[in-house]
């Protein structure tokens, strides 16, 4: 649409009636005027014809098909609109037309930033001035600094309310294109706004939920994926799990360098002050190669990734709840690179994260994002254990959420300490005997088992079960059920079946 505003401009000022309509001392008159600009939409929309074969004879014909009515209907209604609101400018008043229709339909973040910067120019007194160029950078000075004030103030209210809101990519566009495309390069639509609230990510909010992060290397500071190796994998990734909807992958999803605007590269900060919110809360494929185990970023997103989020801080996350999946590139090999990496990271502390990332050898382009994330994992396992402590607890018991219903990272000792009552927490172990980790499933057989039978009854009726059809010695097999040794399953599955039918007719069992 940008090029349409100058060819706004081309169009109603192509024509005579235009012209005319266009100077004050050719129109004197409303009457005049509206006679004058009675034909310069159709005028218009023959002159963008005209365009658009000129367009099609260069070879372009896939845009000529696609944009040429649009943008035909577009400018003639934009010539059209600016007649008749009887203005003296008749041709800003055209590009006026256009910005705002821009503002109104479109859902592409870069697009909307400029158009809204375009618009507050064409709208300062200064700005509308036919000549002087002075007037005009002073508008878009003023119109640069509004976004910025306007921009500042978003971050702001998001630093208060513990958030960030990011830029996610839809999936259906990512797999349609044959190079990674950056931030302002992506297609109209293709991106989304996500606003990600730190203690739900902490909380595993975004476990489940259809998106996907990526850490990968730079291969070239203005290009990260030069042979498109990455994209490949990427897409690959994408075809085996048609569930994830939405990716985040810094190239495509931040403001990239010289090509931000000032209110761009404010959110671009506050991003990524924040990114350690997707690593850490989100499911995460690693492209690995051999110079990713030697750089800042990417260990340290390596180190996030296998991470799980507990009352008790940062963790080593168990076996079976590994948010991350490795893909080897380039010269680097699956059962070499990637064992060694997780060799690397799996198991360290955030006090030894700071100390390893820290060391000379971990190397970084700029050097104020090292000191940055260094100074956020000081704080990170602070802010876990809050989300996951006896506050967090207590802040969603006061909301209704039932001890069932928390989310795993809160330890069971926290939830006593929040005031839930021991059958709630009981309950809680109830619906947890037939996790698949193996971790969790034996934590909440062990509580099962401890309960005496008063207290496991009283659990079982708030969850609305029967408490005949469910002794300690029940209970077990159906958390037996899961377990990895066949042996073991086959006999729980024989004492279920002894049951009675009706009995588990009867709880849908």
């Amino acid at each position: 649409f940008f090029p349409m505003c100058e060819l706004g401009r081309s169009a109603a000022a192509g024509s005579d009636e235009a012209r005319d309509a266009a100077s004050p001392e050719a129109a004197p008159s409303t009457k005049r005027k509206r006679e004058a600009w009675a034909p310069p939409g159709a005028v218009a929309a023959k002159r963008l014809r005209v365009t658009v074969a000129v367009a099609t004879e260069g070879g372009d014909s896939a845009w000529a098909a696609q944009h040429a009515t649009t943008l035909e209907a577009a400018l003639s209604r934009a010539v059209d609109a600016a007649a008749a609101a009887e203005a003296d400018s008749p041709i800003g008043n055209v590009v006026q037309y256009l910005l705002e229709h821009v503002l109104a339909t479109s859902d592409h973040p870069p697009t909307r930033a400029k158009a809204l910067a375009m618009l507050r120019a064409a709208k300062d007194p200064a700005a509308g001035a036919p000549e002087g160029r002075a007037s005009t950078a002073e508008a878009a000075t003023a119109a640069a600094a509004a976004g910025q004030a306007e921009a500042e103030a978003r971050v702001e209210e998001e630093q208060r309310d513990g958030k960030c809101t990011f830029y996610f990519i839809g999936t259906t566009y990512l797999k349609s294109v044959d190079r990674l495309p950056a931030f302002h390069d992506v297609e109209p639509g293709a991106l989304v706004e996500r606003t990600v609230v730190a203690t739900d990510a902490y909380r595993g909010a975004h476990a489940g939920d259809g998106t996907l992060v990526v850490s990968h290397r730079w291969e070239a500071p203005d290009e990260p994926d030069g042979t498109g190796t990455q994209l490949r994998a990427l897409q690959a990734h994408l075809e085996a799990h048609p569930h994830i909807s939405q990716v985040w992958i810094d190239y495509a999803c931040m403001p990239q360098g010289e090509r931000r605007t000032p209110a761009e590269g404010v959110l671009f900060k506050h991003m990524l002050r924040n990114v350690n919110l997707l690593y850490v809360g989100m499911p995460t494929l690693l492209l690995v190669d051999i110079s990713y185990l030697s750089r800042f970023w990417t260990q340290f997103e390596a180190w996030l990734s296998m991470r799980e989020c507990r009352s008790s801080g940062l963790l080593a996350a168990g076996a079976s709840r590994q948010r991350c999946v490795m893909v080897c590139l380039h010269n680097a090999t699956m059962g070499n690179e990637d064992v060694k990496l997780r060799q690397m990271w799996a198991d360290v502390t955030p006090t030894a994260a700071h100390e390893l990332l820290s060391k000379p050898d971990v190397t970084v382009t700029n050097q104020s994002d090292k000191v940055t994330q260094l100074e956020k994992i000081a704080t990170l396992d602070d802010e876990v254990r809050a989300a996951l402590g006896e506050s967090g607890a207590a802040s969603l018991r006061a909301d209704g959420v039932s001890a069932a219903a928390l989310p795993l990272g809160f330890e069971w000792d926290v939830l006593a300490a929040a005031g839930y009552a021991p059958a709630e927490v009981l309950a809680r172990a109830i619906t947890l005997v037939s996790h698949a980790d193996a971790d969790v499933r034996e934590g909440a057989l062990a509580r099962v088992d401890a309960a005496g039978e008063g207290e496991r009854g009283e659990a079982l009726r708030a969850l609305g079960l029967n408490p005949a059809h469910y002794p300690a010695k029940v209970l077990k097999c159906v958390g037996e059920l899961e377990h990895t040794d066949g042996k073991v399953r086959k006999a729980a599955v024989q004492t279920l079946g002894k049951l009675p039918a009706g009995a588990l007719a009867a709880d849908g069992a």
